[in-house]
């Protein structure tokens, strides 16, 4: 496996960790779209997988209300789990993701086009796919600024 090569990849056993909406569409990326994805048994597979891939996407199932069907995502926000954190993006994937083939199929086709051009030096943790990460900026309002009579001479009946 190349450094520079994009991997997608999920974890889903049966007494574990279970994704199993991540592992449709993994499939689907592998079969359909011929991307590099894995589906993998054990968090110490992943964290050997990660040694590996330098540029690895994670898709994990959320059951949040925010995701409708996929949601793409910095590793680093909340919700994220644990296995997952060493990777530089992660995707949510929801439950109206997998409703019909035709919603995986495209799911697949979507993912791999988002992720596929990403520039090797945009692989780090400030940047996602179509551009740098928004910064949390605090809204102020506006100080109240003493109105001049003669804006308003016009309204004045």
């Amino acid at each position: 496996m190349d450094n520079r090569s994009l991997v997608f990849f999920t974890i889903h056993n049966i007494l574990g960790e279970q994704n199993p909406r991540s592992a449709l569409v993994i499939e689907a990326l592998t079969k359909q779209e011929g991307c590099v994805a894995s589906v993998l048994a054990s968090q110490a597979d992943a964290r050997g997988f990660l040694e590996l891939a330098k540029r690895a996407v994670v898709l994990f199932d959320s059951d949040s209300a925010k995701v409708n069907h996929w949601k793409p995502q910095l590793t680093s926000e909340k919700g994220t789990p644990s296995w997952a954190l060493a990777a530089t993006w992660s995707v949510r994937i929801g439950k109206r993701c997998v409703t019909s083939p035709a919603c995986v199929k495209r799911c697949a086709k979507q993912l791999k086009r988002l992720f596929e051009n990403v520039a090797v030096n945009k692989a780090d943790s400030n940047h996602l796919p179509w551009g740098p990460v928004r910064t949390a900026k605090k809204r102020r309002c506006r100080p109240l600024r003493a109105m001049r009579q003669d804006r308003w001479s016009h309204l004045v009946w």
